[in-house]
């Protein structure tokens, strides 16, 4: 954990770089998205990877996807919905990373891996680390979160529905 460099200014808690590998469209490579600014913009075509890294963040924070309890239908539907299925055989290093500047002026690192994907009979499971060390949530973080299904601060396109209700 290092200390920021604007650590007295109360700034917000701000992402400052995301790093993910083999999270739905995501393959073996680990990407990486530098967001230290005060406004951070995804853009791209359709079907470039938009939605997956909001689900990404979503994950991160949480541990699982609103998209599978808001939409309802068939478990089967979102079966090995989180890890890229077109990862090589065998390779289930599916992961979350983000470097975050936290209320108390600290960076922290928050990883999390996806343990086991969404099955038709059982949710999705995952191991949470803040600096390298197992955490069981985020809450000291300075974050704020909501009430499931939307617990994440991520307002994800298959949310609108449900937020607008």
């Amino acid at each position: 954990m290092t200390r920021g460099a604007d650590a007295d200014t109360g700034d917000p808690v701000r992402i400052l770089c995301l790093r993910i590998r083999g999270f739905r469209c995501y393959g073996t490579e680990a990407r990486e998205m530098d967001l230290d600014a005060p406004l951070a913009v995804v853009k791209g075509d359709n079907s470039q990877g938009k939605t997956a890294t909001a689900e990404a963040l979503e994950f991160l924070f949480t541990g699982c996807s609103s998209r599978r309890d808001l939409f309802g239908g068939a478990k089967a539907e979102y079966d090995r919905m989180l890890g890229n299925v077109h990862l090589p055989k065998g390779d289930t290093d599916v992961w979350v990373e983000a470097d975050i500047r936290c209320a108390d002026g600290l960076v922290r690192t928050v990883r999390r891996v996806l343990t086991a994907d969404y099955s038709p009979s059982t949710d999705c499971a995952s191991e949470l680390t803040v600096d390298g060390q197992r955490a069981a949530d985020l809450s000291e973080l300075g974050i704020p979160f909501g009430d499931p299904p939307l617990a994440a601060p991520v307002l994800l396109q298959h949310n609108l529905r449900y937020v607008f209700n």
